[in-house]
């Protein structure tokens, strides 16, 4: 099994970066910190730059989304932590937290 690994992209302050899967890979993980929304954030979507990595909108193999600090700056935690969740229910994206993944899953 091939896994491609992203994190730390910080799309809020690079926000037209476009992500290219990886050839053969059968799993996409985001570690973290793909896109805030504190001061200056150029993101202007609503769901933390993630789209462009969802299997329901093009994205080629399962995605699992880990969060990571900075997902939650500026942003109460309680109210970013729900909706980074509902996010990803909504894009098809895998959420991990505090938990184990066996994958490729029975």
């Amino acid at each position: 099994m091939k896994i491609q690994l992203l994190s730390d992209i910080h799309l809020e302050s690079q926000n037209d970066w476009c992500p290219t899967p990886a050839p053969g890979a059968d799993l996409l993980v985001l570690a973290g910190d793909i896109g805030s929304y504190q001061a200056n954030s150029q993101l202007t979507d609503d769901d933390f730059g993630l789209r462009r990595f969802s299997p329901l909108h093009g994205w080629p193999t399962p995605v699992v989304f880990v969060p990571g600090n900075h997902e939650y700056d500026a942003l109460d935690f309680d109210a970013a932590h729900t909706r980074l969740r509902q996010t990803c229910e909504r894009l098809g994206l895998i959420w991990l937290e505090r938990e184990v993944l066996h994958w490729p899953t029975p």
